[in-house]
C-alpha cells in the first residue's frame, strides 16, 4: 500500500481538493477517524470507508501502473498496455505460465483477452461476480501484490494499517505523510472508479492487510476502455474524500502504538524478512526510548 513514488504535486484545483485534516499525535488521529464514521450524508448510499497510506503527503493517488516508467524519455513510457485493459490483459497474461510454473499456483478459467476486446467499461463492476471473473481479479490482485505494475489502487478497511504503511520506512525527507479516507457512491451512473468486489480467494497479504481495490476505467464499444487517472477520477462529485496529514517527526509515537495493536511489517506481510523488520523496530527504535514519542498531545 506504500510503494516509492516520484514527488510529484497534486493536479487538481482547489475546488477538487480533498478535506484536509491534521494530526499530531495518536489520539488525535483516532478522534478523526471517529468524525469520519459520522460523518456521510444519509441522503446517499455510500459504500466505504476505505483508507490508504502515503510516505509523503505530497504524492498524487496513483497506481503501480501509472508510475511506472512514467518519464517522457523511457523509450516505453507510453506502451499501450498502460492505458488499455485489453493490452494490460494480454500482457499479464504472458507472465501467467511462467509464474505458474515456479510458484505452484493455478488460475484456473482466465478468459482470453479477446473477452473485453468489445465489453462496456462497466463490465468490470462484474469482474468478481462470476467464477472465471472471479480467478481475473484474483490473478490481478496476486501480481498487484508482488510488484506487476497493476491499475488496481488499493485501499484497507481498517485506517491503522493504512496508517502503518503511510509512516512504515519513512525516515528522512518529507515533511508530512498522509492517510486518505475515501467513500464511493456505487450508485452513481458517471462514475469512473470502480470498486472491486474483495471476497476473492488471492494471495495471503489480501487477507492480512483487509486490501480493498479501485480501477478507474472510461470509454465505450467503440474505442476499447482505458484506465483513467486516479487523482482526476476521485475528485467527482461521487466521491467523498479526506486526507489526514501528520508530521513525519511523530513517527516513533505512531509506530508504538500501531506495533501495540500487532500492526506491524510481519503482521502484515507474513514473510522472513517483514519478521526481520519488525525486530528492527522493535529492538533499534522502540526499545530503550521510553517516552520518547509516546506523548498523548
Amino acid at each position: 500500500m506504500n510503494e516509492t513514488h516520484e514527488s510529484e504535486p497534486r493536479l487538481l484545483n482547489d475546488a477538487r481538493q480533498p478535506r484536509l485534516l491534521k494530526a499530531n499525535s495518536f489520539s488525535e488521529f483516532s478522534d478523526h477517524l471517529r468524525a469520519i464514521a459520522c460523518d456521510p450524508d444519509e441522503e446517499t448510499v455510500w459504500t466505504g470507508p476505505f483508507f490508504r497510506g502515503h510516505a509523503d503527503a505530497n504524492w498524487r493517488l496513483q497506481t503501480t501502473l501509472e508510475r511506472f516508467n512514467a518519464r517522457p524519455e523511457h523509450p516505453y513510457g507510453y506502451a499501450p498496455w498502460k492505458h488499455d485493459f485489453v493490452a494490460y490483459y494480454e500482457l499479464t497474461l504472458r507472465a501467467r505460465s511462467v509464474l505458474e510454473t515456479v510458484t505452484q499456483k493455478r488460475w484456473e478459467g482466465l478468459r482470453e483477452s479477446w473477452h473485453f476486446a468489445h465489453s462496456p467499461p462497466n463490465s468490470l463492476t462484474r469482474l468478481a461476480d462470476t467464477d472465471d471473473g472471479k480467478q481475473i481479479a484474483s490473478y490481478l490482485m496476486y501480481l498487484r501484490h508482488h510488484g506487476f505494475p497493476s491499475p488496481l489502487l488499493d485501499w484497507s478497511a481498517s485506517p491503522y494499517i493504512a496508517l502503518y504503511f503511510a509512516f512504515d520506512e519513512t525516515t528522512t525527507g518529507p515533511d508530512e505523510v498522509a492517510v486518505y479516507c475515501l467513500r464511493v457512491n456505487e450508485h452513481d451512473a458517471n462514475s469512473e472508479v470502480i470498486l472491486i468486489d474483495p471476497r476473492i480467494t488471492t494471495d495471503e497479504r489480501h487477507f492480512l492487510q483487509q486490501s480493498r481495490y479501485t480501477i478507474c476505467v472510461g470509454g465505450d464499444v467503440e474505442t476499447r476502455f482505458e484506465f483513467h487517472q486516479h487523482d482526476a477520477a476521485l475528485a467527482g462529485e461521487h466521491i467523498q474524500l479526506t486526507k489526514i496529514v501528520i508530521p513525519s517527526e511523530r513517527r516513533i509515537h505512531f509506530l508504538r502504538h500501531l506495533d501495540w495493536m500487532n500492526i506491524n511489517a510481519y503482521s502484515l506481510l507474513g514473510s522472513e524478512d517483514a519478521l526481520v523488520r519488525t525486530m528492527t523496530l522493535r529492538e533499534c527504535l522502540l526499545k530503550g526510548t521510553g517516552n520518547g514519542g509516546f506523548r498523548s498531545k
